[in-house]
């Protein structure tokens, strides 16, 4: 049968190179298809499994003539062969020398021990296995190929052909136990530890019949991928519990370091053989030997079937805990090949070892393998390895996680954040969503609670599921992501980003961000703050699509955030949700505010670029929060405009009013911190000198009355009445400071100045709202709100002053109120806490990988505030600080 088998071997790439092309004719995939039918016709797997039933005999000496295990007629039969764990679990046997019968047995009457088989019998016996392997790894890749053509051909005869081919071939393995018959023989021809003699053929041949029987177990769980087959037949079925076995032994033998690790489970004696492997192939030659990737994927296929069944199964050959280490060390072992190839220090040990030594962020990690993986398949296998994790739920991430079991899969995720450029494109796409579902599952304890009108429960201690993201270095890792991604917008990091960022996902990233250590949330609150400015600039935010989500998502964050500040009520502001989120909605109403104002004296004419800036300047999230603040601060409100604040000192456009200040609502009443006073003239500073809310409303009547009357696109309505809303509040409350918009001021390099309040755009404000219903969409015309917008342009138009007082109609209630209340209560400990950033609003300095990396630079003449560059020392100078600084008029802050 050898001639047999070779000439089959080299035939069938062959039929597969002329028959799977996508130009072949339908009459080759045909005649392929025929070809193989006729194979499994002549029952050529079954007469396979009888060979290597009577080789695993051979083989098993002690086991002859006691029973189906060694018998080749009962191994032979039609159903899967029993797996002879148990066989094979006795260990190979001694050699011959130790076990051959002793006079005193004989006398006795005992059985003299069989002999052990010979090293030609286990040579030939593994030479045929590998044969017959190899056998099933070419019609496995025939049936995978073909498959994937059938697919893409969507029917017609060739699709037909294939079908049934593939079915046939499923069910002859199936039926003829061939893959087990040949794994068992694998696993019984490697010799006992320290048998003297040259055993380097034997190492060899089992070294390439193992690397059939890895392509087998890929072929396989590629066949079988997806929902369950129309004929039931499933991956297990095919690769049996003694290939799995064989693929999960032969697999961690080549790690090197099982002693340490107990074998994940797996048997000693089956480790201890160190088959011959050849060098990756196609790989350019490297100072650390490298492992062939299929070692990898089969190890990782043969775990996913393993654990298909949701359920207990006896038939398993390694633990759900198991399971895991291996998966995790496989994930670990590309990462170190990865940091080896990207720079990490590779150092060679005498014994052959390879030492990797690389840093991620401020931690260094030191790794020690006997060879590493070739780096397009390291970054396959990363993900491959968490991919097996979450579907076949080795180990929980949402409630119900132990913390030593999610924390180091957090880990694993996070170490494959640094590496995404090595990622092709349709495994980068799998790893997002992996990572969104982890996202998921850690914020599950807070998410659950958004829909309860009451305040959640304590978190304290945080639960395991959330702990295991922060501690596995969950926002450092997307905050990775994003500095890449707003460095590179078309870069493989903004492809991910732009996934997780996405607004359906934004409640879950909210919720991790509340409750992280403070100084990782306000690192990755900086980072969006900067990413959104960024979007503004020419070109960005719509040629770039992850700027735009960014944006969007922040927007978002504004429209969420009231609903997640109120389920933290209650608790003490430092250190807590409630700092965090008023952190978080600080940076994004001034970057917001900052970003409309910027683009909107560059808007053209043309009424798609003036509607999706009018919705920008004009997102009902920010103008709900600009309204809710300012109500806050009451009628005919005053504000000192002196202080400087941290989070980016003095900004353009900030003026004062006149002396008479109001108190924060009853909805604040024993929230705030110090005196109501000073919380009041905090917000009101805030809102006048870091959002610069006139200018800012300014920005987008003047972008209303570029659109004129001209019919615009439906999703324009909802921004209107919540910026009706907004203007009316804020010209009652600074009446002055609207006034004084009347003529625009220059803003500093970069900056944008004031944009006057046109009365002709008030005017078509009200004429929008009335054509849209009076309403405007959601929170619109209550209270009159196109007569109280008509009223404030004719106001603007005969300079009565005294319409503006009394004119911002009903106040925010319900969360909106309650949440304004709390941002202002708070407020002053998180400017307290920006203190730490670059004090330029117009920042956009993406360097590094946190904005904790960024080395700043006091001011020199006042010291309060600083600076992480030279440009952004000069903005901030231009745009207001040379006033606020403590050393007057000189030309240059001496930072």
């Amino acid at each position: 049968m050898d001639g047999a088998l070779a000439k089959t071997l080299h035939l069938l790439p062959c039929l597969a190179t002329a028959a799977l092309t996508p130009a072949a004719p339908t009459a080759h995939v045909e005649a392929m298809a025929a070809f193989i039918s006729k194979l499994l016709r002549m029952d050529t797997l079954q007469a396979s499994a009888r060979q290597m039933a009577g080789a695993a005999a051979a083989l098993l000496p002690a086991a002859a003539g006691a029973g189906p295990v060694g018998s080749a007629e009962s191994a032979a039969g039609a159903g899967p062969a029993p797996p002879g764990l148990a066989a094979a679990g006795a260990g190979p046997a001694e050699p011959a020398e130790s076990t051959a019968g002793s006079g005193t047995a004989a006398a006795a009457g005992v059985a003299p021990a069989p002999a052990a088989p010979s090293m030609l019998v286990r040579e030939r016996s593994c030479m045929l296995a590998g044969g017959i392997l190899w056998l099933l790894q070419g019609l496995t890749q025939v049936a995978f190929r073909a498959s994937g053509r059938a697919m893409a051909a969507s029917g017609g005869p060739a699709a037909k052909a294939v079908a049934a081919l593939t079915a046939s071939l499923k069910q002859a393995m199936a039926r003829s136990g061939v893959l087990e018959h040949a794994a068992r023989v694998l696993l019984l021809t490697p010799l006992p530890p320290n048998t003297p003699g040259r055993c380097y053929l034997l190492r060899k041949l089992q070294g390439k019949a193992a690397t059939a029987l890895y392509c087998i177990c890929i072929s396989i769980r590629n066949l079988t991928f997806g929902p369950a087959p129309a004929d039931g037949i499933l991956a297990s079925d095919l690769l049996g519990r003694c290939a799995r076995h064989a693929a999960l032994a032969l697999t961690v033998s080549s790690f090197g370091d099982f002693t340490q690790l107990s074998g994940y489970g797996l048997p000693n004696h089956l480790l201890l053989c160190r088959l011959h492997t050849d060098r990756a192939p196609g790989q350019v030659p490297t100072p650390y030997g490298l492992l062939d990737p299929c070692v990898a994927q089969a190890c990782m296929a043969a775990v996913d079937v393993d654990h298909e069944a949701a359920g207990p199964d006896p038939h398993r050959c390694t633990t759900r805990r198991g399971a895991l280490a291996l998966l995790l060390r496989w994930g670990r072992q590309a990462v170190a090949s990865l940091a080896a190839v990207d720079g990490g220090l590779v150092q060679a040990e005498p014994e052959g070892q390879v030492v990797v030594r690389y840093t991620y962020g401020s931690t260094e990690w030191t790794s020690t393998y006997d060879s590493l993986l070739p780096a397009q398949a390291a970054a396959r296998t990363m993900v491959q390895a968490l991919e097996t994790l979450l579907v076949r739920r080795l180990a929980e991430l949402g409630l119900g996680a132990r913390l030593c079991d999610a924390q180091p899969i957090w880990e694993l995720a996070m170490r494959v954040t640094r590496h995404v450029g090595s990622i092709e494109g349709g495994v980068r796409s799998l790893f997002a969503g992996l990572l969104s579902r982890m996202t998921a599952a850690a914020a599950h304890p807070v998410i659950k609670c958004w829909g309860k009108l009451a305040p959640m429960p304590p978190l304290e201690p945080l639960p395991p599921c959330m702990l295991a993201a922060y501690e596995g270095g969950f926002i450092p890792g997307l905050e990775l992501l994003l500095r890449r991604a707003g460095r590179d917008p078309e870069g493989p990091e903004a492809q991910v980003a732009n996934y997780l960022m996405d607004f359906d996902r934004v409640p879950a990233l909210m919720s991790l961000a509340a409750f992280a250590p403070l100084d990782q949330a306000v690192a990755l609150t900086a980072t969006i703050a900067k990413i959104v400015r960024r979007g503004y600039f020419p070109g960005g935010g719509q040629r770039d699509e992850v700027l735009s989500t960014v944006t969007a998502s922040a927007n978002t964050c504004l429209t969420l955030g009231p609903k997640l500040l109120v389920l933290v009520t209650g608790r003490p502001a430092a250190g807590c949700p409630r700092l965090a989120l008023t952190v978080l909605t600080a940076q994004v109403l001034t970057a917001l505010s900052w970003g409309a104002r910027y683009v909107a004296p560059s808007a053209t004419a043309a009424v798609p670029d003036l509607t999706s800036r009018v919705c920008l300047a004009a997102a009902p999230g920010l103008m709900s929060w600009v309204r809710a603040l300012v109500e806050q601060c009451g009628d005919g409100a005053g504000a000192d405009g002196s202080s400087d604040f941290a989070a980016g000192g003095g900004s353009e456009g900030a003026a004062t009013a006149g002396s008479s200040r109001g108190t924060l609502g009853g909805s604040t009443a024993g929230v705030a911190g110090g005196s109501s006073d000073a919380t009041t003239a905090g917000l009101r500073a805030f809102l006048l000198r870091d959002v610069a809310v006139v200018p800012l409303l300014g920005a987008a009547l003047g972008l209303l009355l570029k659109l004129g009357r001209r019919s615009a696109p439906r999703h324009i309505e909802p921004v209107l009445g919540p910026l009706a809303e907004a203007a009316c509040a804020v010209a009652a409350a600074w009446p002055d400071d609207v006034w004084r918009a009347g003529g625009p001021t220059t803003g500093g390099s970069g900056a944008p100045g004031v944009t006057p309040w046109p009365s002709k755009g008030l005017r078509l404000l009200a004429w929008r709202l009335a054509e849209a219903g009076g309403g405007g969409g959601k929170g619109g015309g209550g209270g009159g709100l196109v007569q109280r917008v008509g009223a404030l342009a004719t106001a603007l138009e005969t300079g009565d002053g005294g319409v503006f007082v009394g004119n911002s109609g009903p106040c925010s209630s319900g969360k909106a109120a309650e949440a304004a209340g709390l941002f202002a209560a708070t407020l002053a400990e998180a400017q307290a806490v920006l203190h730490g950033l670059c004090a330029n609003h117009a920042c956009v300095n993406l360097s590094g990988d946190s904005e904790g990396e960024l080395q700043l630079q006091q001011c020199g003449r006042c010291g309060r505030v600083s600076y992480c560059c030279r440009e952004c020392q000069v903005a901030h100078w231009r745009a207001g600080h040379k006033e606020a600084c403590g050393g007057g008029g000189a030309g240059s802050s001496g930072g």
